[in-house]
């Protein structure tokens, strides 16, 4: 068994966590994450193939958002001129 690295007492059990992001203001949500949660102190390890495989999905996310972003093209001058007298 694996003690816990944060309170040194209790060892670490294999669980089924829901794991919680905010990726700007739009939540990632996992609701079954693979874990392993400390039985004295409740601290949670995620693991680290998964934790990696959302890493990736994040950085994914985040290079087709600069990808899709458009520029909004400037408006072209107005060509009329006004009539002369008035």
């Amino acid at each position: 068994m694996i003690i816990c690295s944060h309170c040194r007492l209790g060892r670490l059990k294999e669980a089924e966590v829901p794991f919680v992001y905010m990726l700007g203001k739009t939540p990632l949500v996992a609701p079954f994450m693979p874990a392993f949660v400390c039985d004295v102190c409740g601290e949670i390890e995620y693991d680290d193939a998964m934790m990696m495989n959302i890493q990736y999905l994040i950085q994914q996310q985040t290079v087709s958002k600069r990808r899709r972003v458009r520029v909004n093209p400037q408006k072209p001058a107005n060509k009329t001129r006004p009539l002369p007298g008035l």
